[in-house]
Order: structure tokens, then C-alpha cells, then sequence
């Protein structure tokens, strides 16, 4: 089943996307609830509900981009190899290896566990390589997509009522059972086989009307219940309106010469998913929780670690060997 190219726009929204998305990560950790005046206080409760999109519309574009073909099993885990697997080994790795020096235990299943997601960020990789190898057998049936679809809506339900679906155990946990994002990636092949984002596109005022009215009664349910996790079924409508908004938003951005910008942030997504903690939390931690802190610090953090990207990369041209360097770290 081919699927038709990105046109240049779709790709410039995509990129777009994965800006606000890394974002939305950043905001998650480095955020903290604060309640030193009230615009803090709004701000931090604003952030923490914004941490929650990123990691979906990271699964809803893995969806939405996946395509294999017949046969293309070698040449399509080589690139996954040098794109995604390398980068996130040796980030894993080195992350391990100062955290053990910062008092963090030393053992093989420890190593085993950081590097695999169990307690780290790393688990959205894990969750993503899982869903390509898998759905190389199911994407091309509708009826089974859907039917992922329900079946994350089923788990996030039952999950809202601290019923899990997660495996009891040292290693496993929510963030890793790919029954609770599966769905996601689901939603972005489907978007991307009917032209659903055309559709949106096509229908503005009323997709806008129908998602703002569920941001604002998810996100009102959200506030009130003070339920603050990925693993809730009002969570997911939250996330998913969400996001058709952001891609609204994305499209419109997309007229504007600061969409050049924003974009190429975007596609250095994946070098700072793997290295923002190890440089963001750690300094942020040490900053007072005040109200410049709590409004801004996520917008900070995204601009250092994209000063660090590009004094990387002016390096990395430089010296031999640079090209190598660029690909192990993700860029």
C-alpha cells in the first residue's frame, strides 16, 4: 500500500509539530507546581497540562509517517539503526554512567532497566521501536486500527479507575505498556491514508469549534478531579483535541517566515528528547522556584539546548570525523 509523499507544506507542519512537542517534553521536566503567587500558580497548572501533549503528537507523527513496503526489512532497520537505535543506546549509556557516579546503583539489570525506559525517558523509544516492528504486519487493516484505537480508549478507561492492564513487576511499567499509546500511532496512520489534515484544513471553524470545546471540558474535568497523568481517558480526549488545535496552529504559522525557524528546531526533536535531562534538570534544579522560573523556563530550556545544538554542530563541521558525531547523538 503506498501512501502518497509529504508535500513540502505537510513536512514544514510536521516540523512545526515536533518544535511545539519537544517543548511540551521540556515543559514536563522541568516544570514544578508552584503556588508563589497566582499568575505562578496558573502558569504551573498551564505547563503541566501542556507536558502531557508531547509525547502523544510524537506517536500521532510516528503514525503518520510510518510506511513499509514488501521486502524492506534491511534497508528500513539500517536507517532505524543509524537514525533512532545508535543515538538512543549511546545516550542511554552515558546517561547511566554519570548517574552512577552521582549515586546511582551499579549492576546489569539496573543498566538493563535505565536504558530500557523503566523510570526513564527513554521509554517513549522503547514504546516507538515496538510499534515499528509490529505494525509492519497490521498497518494496512483499517478494521484492526480501529479496533487499537478502542482498545487504548478501553485501557485508559479502566485505568481512570485504577483498574491496570500493566504487568506487576520490577521492570514494567505504565509508561511502557504499549497498550496505553498504541492508539495514538494508530490515529497518525489513519490521519495521514484519508487526508484527514486536508479534512481539517477543508473545515476549519467547525473542527476549531468542536476541539476547543473539548480542550475546555477536558481540561476544566482535568483541573477539578486534579488528575495530572497520562493514563485517563478524559487525558486522552485532552491530548487528541489538543492537538488537531496545534496542528491548526501549525498550519497557520506555517505562512510565516518564523515557521523557517521554528521548524528547524524541529528537526533537532530527537537529539534533544535524548539529551535535555541530562543538561535541563540539573540546572533548573537549582534555580528558585519563582514567577519568571515557572512562566519561562520551559521556553528557556528549549533555547539551550538549541545554542548547544548549533555550537555542536559549527564543531562537528569542522573536525573530521563530524558527520558520525552528528548521527550517534541523534542529529
Amino acid at each position: 500500500m503506498q501512501l502518497n509523499k509529504l508535500t513540502k507544506e505537510e513536512s514544514k507542519v510536521i516540523d512545526i509539530l515536533k518544535c511545539i512537542a519537544i517543548l511540551s517534553v521540556i515543559s514536563a521536566h522541568v516544570i514544578q507546581y508552584s503556588e508563589v503567587n497566582l499568575i505562578a500558580k496558573i502558569a504551573s497548572i498551564f505547563w503541566g497540562k501542556f507536558s502531557c501533549i508531547g509525547v502523544v503528537i510524537f506517536f500521532i507523527i510516528g503514525g503518520f509517517l510510518y510506511s513499509r513496503n514488501d521486502g524492506d526489512d534491511a534497508i528500513f532497520w539500517k536507517k532505524k539503526l543509524f537514525r533512532i537505535i545508535i543515538p538512543w543506546m549511546l545516550a542511554a549509556i552515558i546517561t547511566y554512567i554519570i548517574g552512577f557516579m552521582l549515586g546511582l546503583p551499579l549492576g546489569v539489570y539496573e543498566c538493563f532497566k535505565w536504558v530500557f525506559g523503566s523510570g526513564t525517558w527513554f521509554y517513549y523509544i522503547v514504546v516507538y521501536t515496538f510499534f515499528l516492528l509490529i505494525f509492519k504486519w497490521i498497518y494496512k487493516y483499517n478494521a484492526v486500527l480501529y479496533t487499537l484505537i478502542g482498545i487504548q480508549a478501553v485501557a485508559l478507561a479502566l485505568a481512570s479507575f485504577d483498574v491496570s492492564i500493566t504487568i506487576n513487576g520490577g521492570f514494567f511499567t505504565d509508561y511502557l505498556n504499549p497498550l496505553y499509546w498504541i492508539g495514538y500511532f494508530s490515529v497518525g496512520i489513519l490521519i495521514r491514508r484519508y487526508g484527514i489534515n486536508k479534512r481539517i484544513e477543508n473545515n476549519k471553524k467547525k473542527v476549531f469549534v468542536v476541539s476547543a470545546l473539548l480542550v475546555i471540558a477536558s481540561l476544566i474535568f482535568l483541573c477539578v478531579n486534579k488528575i495530572n497523568t497520562y493514563f485517563d481517558i478524559v487525558t486522552m480526549i485532552f491530548c487528541v483535541s489538543s492537538t488537531v488545535l496545534i496542528t491548526m496552529f501549525a498550519y497557520k504559522i506555517n505562512q510565516y517566515r518564523i515557521a523557517t525557524f521554528i521548524g528547524q528546531v524541529g528537526t533537532y526533536s530527537y537529539c534533544i528528547y535524548l539529551w535535555h535531562m541530562q543538561f535541563l534538570q540539573g540546572l533548573f534544579s537549582k534555580i528558585p522556584n519563582n514567577i519568571f522560573e515557572t512562566l519561562f523556563s520551559p521556553i528557556i530550556g528549549l533555547i539551550i539546548m538549541i545554542v548547544l545544538i548549533k555550537i555542536g554542530l559549527f564543531i562537528c563541521n569542522k573536525i573530521k570525523g563530524g558527520n558520525i558525531i552528528k548521527m550517534v547523538v541523534g542529529l
